[in-house]
């Protein structure tokens, strides 16, 4: 493959110019900095792919924008200056295609609350130096329309049913989907859409404050998350963990904006997204041996996706002053190496995996999704940015400088709110035992991983 002869060149030239070099520092950066210039190489390809597979406009409607977060992820998660610009441009070109659609899709008064809600996930990418106002006055327009009929079904039962606060709840609930006392009985699956639409929301409240207001958000959500029962290792067909995991790795993103991870916001997650990283890793490392399994390549499985997403979690959680971890540049390394002379990455298979592609939507996501989540794997950040902890502290009601363990008269803080489990993990079991026995526990330990 070319990433393996590019992975060999530049192992060949950083042992050389380890060798001419005579103190031990020098080497090690000569090392680090070939290989961020590998990565950053890989990355460029990878983009340039996944333009020319939008270069469609009917794939890129029908993936719509997601396809822009796709690039923006790049432009704020990477540091290299040329593969920023790059994703920025292509960022920038793929919403002005996808503007006009998103804008005049539907009539204010009947859009749907997927459609209001990707309007209000344009607020991202005020970043890239392009002004949202036009796509929130819109949105104003879809809310004020969704708060009209919800008034006007509340008013049906009575004027004791149409105060402001119900009014807000009944709008609330149907913009998320599930009522308030509905979140500790939401599937995997609910969940993953959920948090998804309270992100968007309370990131267009925190750029815009009180502009589309909601009876409840991240707070709650992420409070009722902590009774959620994350199923543990092994992946098999019948199994939640696959939905789990992915899960977990998108709360990771939720809770830092998609820039540095904090492992005293959530520790229980970040431990249950590294013990499902050793189990990947497992099944990496018997797949490279060439053990014979049940992939549709006849290897065994290995989820190219989830070890991507993990990877980039715990990238997220390394100090920029720290090597990285053994896993980290194992991963690394193979994700260099899975990628395919045209740039992209291609998704490993399972035959009886239940994400399989049923329609053409399916088809074209699981055809992008690989690559995508590949190059937006991050580099380590020194911090959790401004406009993160801005967002975190509107969606827990906390000042901006007070997210830590005190309590503080703006609210609660981020460990008040989902870093301690209701029953905390058994003391002095093996980690992987204790979180493998979990998995068969009974109903009424709901809220144990």
């Amino acid at each position: 493959m070319a990433a393996q002869r590019a992975m060999a060149a530049v192992q060949r030239q950083a042992a050389a110019a380890a060798a001419t070099t005579s103190a031990a520092a020098p080497a090690a950066t000569v090392r680090t900095d070939a290989a961020a210039e590998l990565r950053h190489a890989a990355i460029t390809r990878g983009l340039r792919w996944m333009e020319r597979f939008l270069a469609d406009r009917r794939v890129l409607f029908e993936l719509d924008e997601q396809m822009i977060g796709a690039f923006f992820d790049v432009f704020t998660t990477q540091t290299d200056p040329a593969v920023c610009e790059l994703a920025k441009e292509l960022a920038l070109s793929t919403l002005n295609r996808l503007l006009p659609r998103l804008l005049n899709a539907h009539k204010a008064n009947a859009m749907p609350r997927e459609s209001f809600l990707d309007l209000l996930a344009l607020c991202r990418y005020r970043r890239l130096g392009w002004d949202p106002e036009p796509a929130m006055q819109r949105a104003d327009r879809a809310y004020a329309a969704m708060k009209k009929r919800t008034e006007a079904a509340a008013s049906t039962s009575g004027p004791a049913r149409t105060s402001k606060a119900l009014v807000l709840r009944k709008l609330t609930s149907a913009l998320f989907g599930v009522r308030l006392e509905q979140l500790g009985s939401c599937t995997t699956k609910m969940w993953f859409e959920l948090l998804m639409f309270v992100f968007y929301v309370e990131f267009a409240n925190s750029c815009y404050p009180g502009r589309f207001p909601v009876a409840w958000g991240m707070r709650e959500a992420l409070a009722a998350l902590r009774t959620h029962r994350f199923v543990p290792p092994p992946w098999s067909p019948t199994s939640d963990f696959s939905e789990c995991f992915y899960l977990a790795t998108h709360v990771t993103y939720y809770l830092s904006c998609y820039t540095t991870n904090r492992r005293e916001e959530m520790p229980w997650l970040y431990e249950y997204v590294e013990l499902s990283m050793e189990f990947w890793m497992a099944q990496l490392r018997r797949r490279k041996s060439g053990e014979r399994g049940e992939a549709t390549d006849g290897l065994v499985y290995t989820d190219l996706e989830g070890v991507a997403e993990g990877l980039d979690v715990l990238r997220g959680l390394q100090p920029p002053s720290e090597p990285p971890t053994p896993t980290v540049i194992e991963a690394t390394e193979w994700l260099l190496d899975q990628q395919k002379e045209d740039g992209s990455w291609a998704a490993i298979w399972h035959p009886k995996d239940p994400l399989w592609p049923q329609d053409e939507y399916d088809r074209l996501y699981f055809a992008i999704h690989p690559t995508w989540v590949t190059v937006c794997v991050r580099p380590p950040k020194p911090s959790l940015s401004t406009l993160a902890r801005a967002v975190l502290a509107s969606a827990l009601r906390t000042p901006a400088n007070c997210l830590s363990d005190t309590d503080t008269a703006g609210g609660t803080s981020i460990n008040q709110v989902c870093s301690v489990r209701p029953t905390e993990p058994p003391k002095g079991a093996a980690r992987a035992e204790r979180w493998v026995a979990r998995g068969c526990t009974a109903d009424d330990e709901r809220g144990q991983v």
